[in-house]
């Protein structure tokens, strides 16, 4: 991301054909030690959320990070390809 950045949300988008998903979304800010930030098992995917049938998950993430890497460690469907990967720090009024 270029610099330490702080986000409290991610929303993963995967091309069509994967319904569930489960994960592991790591943090680093040396690219040498990696926090595990957050963790998924069978999450199901929502479609209409993007065009083009892609499904959608909205992660429950956190920190102040500089590099951010996700491992998909199980897919059930087709296959998963990342289509999107969105890293922002919504602020509530």
């Amino acid at each position: 991301m270029g610099q330490t950045r702080t986000f409290n949300c991610i929303e993963l988008s995967l091309a069509p054909g994967s319904t569930e998903v489960s994960y592991v979304l790591k943090g680093s800010n040396d690219e040498t030690t990696w926090d595990t930030i957050d963790t998924g098992t069978d999450v199901t995917l929502e479609t209409g959320l993007k065009p083009s049938g892609v499904t959608t998950t909205v992660l429950s993430a956190e920190g102040d990070y500089r590099y951010l890497r996700i491992d998909l460690t199980d897919v059930q469907g087709n296959w998963a390809a990342i289509r999107e990967f969105e890293v922002y720090n919504k602020t509530t009024t």
